[in-house]
């Protein structure tokens, strides 16, 4: 959402400097045509927005849990299971999210609905490298999980391990 809110702020931007002759709705000059012509674009920003455009992690959202910010960011989980099944899913998702927790207590669970399936996911990876390794571990604790064990993209928790 931000990250859309910047590049349509960005392209705003380069398309009022790129104008080089104004249009008005008369023209018959295309803004693809004046943007490809042989104009020259010149794009001039501050020493701060460049540092915020260049970050390595973008912080996607901010949100308030009892008055601690929580700040989220584009990453990685570990997918244990996920089934659809209405009978079954929602307690065999809790069953797994115990066994994995017993383990593996530095591990956070997460369960999800998402209609039609429910979702076990672990952990907070900024990088796939991380959630490989923990992957292998996982594999080794529990093999009748294995085939369903794998790397995902997902909004993780924001922890600063600076």
């Amino acid at each position: 959402m931000a990250s859309q809110k910047i590049l349509i702020l960005g392209l705003g931007i380069i398309n009022l400097i790129c104008s080089s002759n104004y249009i008005t709705a008369n023209d018959s000059i295309s803004i693809v045509e004046n943007i490809t012509s042989n104009s020259k674009c010149t794009i001039t920003q501050s020493a701060v927005l460049s540092s915020r455009l260049n970050k390595a992690i973008e912080i996607t959202d901010v949100s308030h849990d009892n008055a601690v910010e929580k700040q989220y960011i584009s990453g990685y989980r570990i997918q244990i299971f996920s089934d659809n099944n209405s009978r079954t899913a929602k307690n065999e998702a809790k069953s797994k999210s115990l066994l994995i927790s017993e383990k593996f207590p530095e591990l956070r669970t997460y369960i999800t609905y998402n209609a039609p399936f429910w979702r076990l996911r672990v952990g907070d990876f900024r990088t796939l490298e991380e959630a490989n390794d923990i992957v292998v571990k996982l594999k080794e604790e529990f093999p009748k999980f294995s085939k369903e064990i794998r790397v995902v993209r997902d909004r993780i928790n924001y922890i600063d391990k600076e």
